[in-house]
């Protein structure tokens, strides 16, 4: 890996960092790589598209939310997954007081007890809503 010359031992989120791999330059050319994950098979996280997530939901959400806690309803919880410097689409499949059954709509690699932050559009804005804990996947 390298940093225009300079060799890397290892990197961090937030600057772009070449591979030294023979992939196309076209196959990024709408930052599609943007968070994820290289590495050796056999030595990365779990990826997982569904995920259980303890949560805690913001103030100025908890009051408008409170009412559907048990609800299935899925005409409004479109959401945004953080994790790390990923963004991850996805939708809430299940909630409760506590936890959050989240389908992604990307393959995302994730460790146990990673904290996430969960963004919900209100109008035309994206805001922060929860953050939480990753419990398991699926």
């Amino acid at each position: 890996m390298k940093d225009n010359d300079i060799a890397l031992n290892y990197v961090v989120p937030g600057g772009l960092v070449g591979i030294l791999t023979e992939m196309d330059k076209q196959s990024n050319f709408n930052n599609d790589f943007i968070g994820r994950f290289l590495g050796i098979p056999g030595k990365m996280p779990e990826s997982y598209t569904k995920i259980l997530v303890k949560y805690r939901m913001f103030r100025c959400f908890e009051k408008n939310i409170d009412h559907r806690l048990d609800s299935q309803q899925t005409d409004w919880n479109t959401i945004i997954v953080t994790i790390n410097s990923a963004n991850v689409t996805g939708f809430i499949k299940k909630m409760n007081k506590k936890y959050l059954l989240i389908i992604l709509n990307d393959q995302t690699c994730i460790l146990r007890d990673q904290k996430i932050v969960i963004s919900r559009k209100i109008k035309d804005n994206w805001s922060l809503m929860a953050w939480g804990e990753f419990i398991r996947g699926g």
